[in-house]
């Protein structure tokens, strides 16, 4: 069911099945909203109660001047809280991962399972720190449609761009309720993360990896490169898939989910 509940002092908009399974919560990327889980989570509902969230400046969620990973990670904290929830399986997406990483290493005993889709432990380089500061200065001057409908289409593998056009259009309908100030202060938390890879290495839950052998965003040596940094890790190369997997090959991850999270 959705819901909007005020959530470390901002409107939260949450969507929970309310079952008595497993928790599992489910983060989205830049730009995305809950709505982009729609056609994956049905996948998870035999095991587990979902719960998603329009992260802090995204959606119809409030937003702080600046969106910390930390500060995102409270605000899920502060829900599972309210609800009792004391130990979930956690996976996010690009974005959504490095909330999931804040979220592990500020609450580590409320994670029972860390995945992280299409997303890494690296903090910002200087020149992704130089495109999120361009990328501001065309929301500024009024061109966020353009923002998003440039980026959405690049998040597939070029090969699955056609075939997956209504899942595109959709997220770029979705996209269009954000709000401005949300998502420059959602880049000014993403340019200002630390690195988590010291996390990662001494984690005590297990940890899956998905990389995109055509993603454009994470490149397959940098994949390969976390696979042999984290022998300890599951990792799960889709062939099929670029920075999407849970919609371009949705059965290999939900399945490889409910193998590890279960």
């Amino acid at each position: 069911m959705n819901s909007f509940t005020i959530l470390q002092d901002i409107p939260v908009r949450v969507f929970d099945t309310k079952t008595d399974k497993t928790p599992i919560v489910l983060l989205h990327g830049y730009l995305e909203t809950m709505e982009i889980w729609d056609s994956f989570f049905p996948l998870l509902n035999e095991n587990f109660r979902v719960i998603l969230f329009d992260l802090p400046g995204h959606g119809m969620s409030g937003s702080y001047d600046i969106n910390t990973m930390s500060r995102q990670a409270a605000v899920i904290k502060a829900y599972l809280d309210k609800e009792r929830i004391t130990c979930i399986a956690l996976a996010g997406h690009s974005m959504g991962g490095y909330v999931a990483q804040a979220f592990t290493l500020d609450y580590p005993d409320t994670v029972r399972s860390l995945v992280l889709i299409h997303s890494t432990p690296f903090s910002d380089s200087e020149e992704k720190k130089c495109m999120r500061e361009l990328e501001i200065s065309q929301i500024k001057a009024g061109k966020l449609q353009d923002v998003i409908e440039r980026f959405m289409p690049l998040v597939y593998a070029p090969k699955n761009r056609k075939p997956f056009e209504e899942f595109i259009d959709e997220a770029i309908g979705a996209a269009m309720v954000h709000e401005p100030e949300g998502i420059i202060a959602s880049l000014k938390g993403l340019m200002e993360r630390p690195s988590y890879e010291s996390l990662l290495l001494q984690l005590k839950c297990p940890l899956l990896f998905f990389f995109g052998t055509e993603d454009q965003f994470i490149t397959l040596d940098r994949a390969r490169y976390l696979f042999d940094a984290y022998p300890k890790a599951n990792s799960i190369f889709l062939e099929n898939s670029g920075h999407q997997g849970f919609i371009e090959e949705p059965k290999v991850v939900a399945e490889a989910i409910i193998s590890l999270c279960s």
